[in-house]
């Protein structure tokens, strides 16, 4: 099955997905900090231990909450959403219905850059959420078209792109540019099977300090050489 943009496959997304579901955005990172951008951390995970990935679907609006609909309406199946207000003061831009709608469409996943309400409600429908803000306040309008869906966003200096690929877990979050989305996925999965050795060689009895060289390092007679 390829979804409507631009011939991302579904059957990719699902795959990305389960192997991420063994790693984390700390795995993702180490792998290749030149190729991952991490996200403020402001940006909250607000549906407790869910993972979020997908490639996103990107749409500005300015306190209004017809750009949302608007995306959320178009977004292909397993696509996150990615809601980024450009005013300061953020108004809710979406809820607990506008989430079982995205449930309903089958999405990855919603991030907003702003605020999200009806927290306890969301953690019941078993999707990723993660916003900046949280607030009962809704926005009061739904007046103003997107100028474009989707279109690129900025928060701060990152610049999010459609079918960018973003990841989500307690940790943050963190993106990465559908080009080099591979070669981060092959060496964080790398990454995480010489981090389980090392918890291995922990638990069988072996010190960080052994593991690491530690008492060579501080006694200048070699590099410390803990690395994954």
């Amino acid at each position: 099955m390829i979804t409507e943009e631009k011939g991302i496959d579904l059957s990719t997304i699902e795959q990305v997905r389960r192997q991420f579901a063994n790693i984390g955005c700390a795995q993702l990172n180490d792998a290749s900090q030149k190729y991952t951008v991490p996200f403020p951390t402001t940006f909250q995970n607000r549906t407790r231990h869910l993972k979020l990935c997908g490639p996103v679907y990107t749409v500005n609006t300015d306190n209004d909450m017809l750009p949302g609909l608007e995306a959320l309406n178009n977004a292909p199946q397993g696509f996150v959403l990615f809601l980024n207000n450009v005013n300061e003061r953020s108004e809710a831009l979406a809820g607990d219905i506008y989430v079982l709608e995205a449930v309903r469409r089958k999405l990855g996943g919603l991030v907003i850059n702003g605020a999200i309400r009806d927290i306890d409600d969301i953690n019941k429908l078993d999707f990723p959420v993660f916003s900046t803000e949280v607030t009962y306040v809704s926005a009061k309008t739904a007046v103003t078209p997107a100028t474009k869906v989707p279109d690129t966003v900025h928060v701060g200096d990152i610049v999010i792109e459609p079918q960018d690929w973003i990841f989500g877990d307690n940790d943050g979050l963190l993106l990465i540019k559908r080009k080099y989305l591979n070669a981060v996925l092959q060496g964080a999965l790398y990454v995480e099977q010489r981090e389980e050795e090392l918890k291995k060689e922990i638990l069988s009895g072996k010190s960080m300090a052994s593991l690491t060289g530690l008492d060579n390092y501080l006694a200048g007679k070699g590099p410390l050489k803990f690395d994954v």
